[in-house]
């Protein structure tokens, strides 16, 4: 079962800096499940306890420590505050915080590192295991903490600190972003954003563990995340930008395969493999398409096989009405297409 909560508006989108602030605050809230839930239905108040990440430590730039403290909020618990947000390269005081995800899904460690002084730049580290102190002595303020067994989106190994995301917009100020989550029971998530208006989702990011594993593989289930961005391209999620691992990025737990996973497989399995689903865009005519499951594939040579898919979520051939729903609309509504994917969402997404 996924929990859905969509079309809850950017705090503050004054600035082009405060757009990604935004987007950061946006992320670190739905996934401990405090946010508001304006715009959204009242299901996502009845996301559980069990499927919320919780904070290990935090820094705004003048106090980090591994304590289980959200510095990252204003004066009123959650509330977003520009103020806490400081951006600057890892040697200078900046701003990161560290999540950790319900222990069904592994657990994982996420750290959201505002390690750049260019404000759309963001070090976005997952971890198998839990991060530590980058030096023996407090406050943490100059580097985020580190794992031995971390990777970025963008970079398959990241026990660093150097490792950046481009983040997710055009910069476009003054108009109304929107931040929308599908949250299942593990704590596994989608997580989209969009500017109003624009027919397509601006930023795409997830987290899951990958199910239908090949029965052969004694290690551990595949964990994945992946993001669309990249410095040249906004726009829908497509199954171009995470078709390699440098944007899919999935990692076996055991630690000794960080650098395998080679992305999704692509489009190339032929109509008698491919299942179909009925669809309804939102008004056009009911048809059917092929749907294929994105599976995570092995690339290393002596590893060649599947390592798993991403539940619930199917690719698509073409983007068929982005943003629109399968049926048309809640409550029979299951998914939101998301450039090239289908993407379990129970609510309709305001593009």
């Amino acid at each position: 079962m996924w929990w859905t909560q969509t079309n809850v508006p950017f705090n503050e989108t004054g600035s082009a800096a405060n757009i990604n602030n935004s987007w950061a605050h946006c992320l670190k809230e739905m996934l401990k499940g405090t946010i508001t839930l304006s715009g959204s239905s009242t299901s996502s108040s009845m996301r559980p306890e069990s499927s919320k990440w919780t904070v290990e430590g935090s820094c705004d730039g003048v106090n980090g420590l591994l304590d289980g403290i959200d510095r990252l909020t204003g004066s009123v618990l959650h509330s977003f505050d520009a103020t806490k947000w400081v951006h600057a390269a890892s040697g200078s005081a900046h701003s990161w915080i560290v999540l950790k995800s319900p222990t069904a899904l592994g657990p994982l460690w996420l750290c959201i590192d505002a390690n750049s002084a260019t404000t759309t730049t963001w070090g976005i580290v997952y971890s198998r295991e839990a991060f530590v102190p980058a030096f023996p002595t407090p406050p943490l303020t100059a580097s985020r903490p580190i794992s031995n067994m971390a990777y970025a989106l963008n970079v398959s190994s990241d026990p660093g600190l150097t490792a950046n995301a481009i983040m997710l917009s055009d910069q476009t100020t003054a108009q109304v972003w929107r931040a929308h989550i599908s949250v299942d029971a593990s704590g596994a998530f989608h997580y989209l954003t969009n500017r109003n208006a624009q027919g397509i989702f601006n930023y795409w990011m997830s987290c899951y563990r990958a199910v239908d594993k090949n029965s052969n593989d004694t290690r551990f289930d595949t964990f994945a995340g992946g993001d669309n961005s990249t410095t040249a391209t906004i726009g829908a999620p497509s199954l171009a930008n995470i078709i390699s691992s440098g944007r899919l990025n999935g990692r076996s737990t055991d630690g000794a395969d960080i650098f395998g996973a080679g992305g999704l497989c692509n489009w190339s399995f032929g109509a008698s493999s491919i299942a179909t689903a009925t669809v309804d865009t939102s008004g056009s005519t009911t048809a059917n398409i092929g749907v294929f499951p994105p599976y995570i594939w092995e690339g290393q040579s002596t590893q060649m096989c599947w390592r798993g898919r991403i539940p619930d979520t199917w690719i698509i051939p073409s983007t068929l009405g982005t943003g629109n729903g399968f049926p048309a609309a809640p409550p029979a509504q299951t998914h939101i297409i998301a450039g090239t994917l289908l993407v379990p969402f129970s609510l309709s997404a305001s593009l």
